[in-house]
């Protein structure tokens, strides 16, 4: 993103990326050449966002332990929220036991039930030559009675611009909710 770019979002938007932002892993795209260990995290984060049960409880642990790390006993007085994935089924694969675990864990208050996916709906989006080009794009609802006054900690799987936390960390708080920052699994490195 340059910084024309990020001159034209909006405030509430441009304000998530000064929170702090942790990341647990390196993750190289698929057209790089990769090492083994770099291997081991792309198959760990595929598993992961295909809802795999064993990859989401290690996942669950290590984010945990980090949130602990960072946060220590405060943890207890934050609610943990996932980014939602794209579609209803996979939201709930990914994230509804994992996020179970990490507030099992770190006594956060679990966030799952607060954010639904509705459902998909096609948009159609013209292209500057005439063309019109098909895509899905998710439905999300917030409750806003269970974020009202509530600190988040935001996950996502993976972080490349950010786009999709601060996005998402903007909706939360126009409903009320404080976003405190945001713990990934993973972030895309170009190396």
């Amino acid at each position: 993103m340059t910084k024309n770019d990020f001159n034209k979002l909006p405030e509430c938007v441009k304000k998530q990326f000064s929170k702090p932002l942790t990341a647990l892993y390196n993750y190289l795209p698929t057209r790089q050449t990769a090492n083994e260990m770099q291997w081991k995290v792309r198959r760990f984060v595929w598993k992961f966002k295909d809802g795999d049960h064993a990859a989401a409880m290690f996942a669950a642990e290590t984010v945990a332990k980090n949130i602990i790390r960072l946060y220590g006993d405060t943890a207890k007085d934050l609610t943990f929220v996932c980014v939602p994935a794209s579609t209803s089924e996979a939201n709930r694969k990914r994230y509804k036991d994992f996020s179970a675990k990490v507030c099992e864990i770190t006594g956060m208050k679990n966030g799952f039930s607060a954010v639904t996916v509705s459902g998909e709906k096609l948009a159609i989006h013209e292209q500057h030559k005439g063309e019109k080009k098909f895509f899905s794009t998710r439905t999300v609802e917030l409750k806003k009675k269970m974020l009202q006054a509530s600190k988040v900690l935001l996950f996502d799987d993976i972080i490349t611009k950010g786009m999709s936390y601060a996005q998402f960390a903007a909706s939360l708080e126009s409903v009320g909710a404080a976003v405190v920052g945001g713990i990934f699994l993973a972030k895309t490195v170009i190396s």
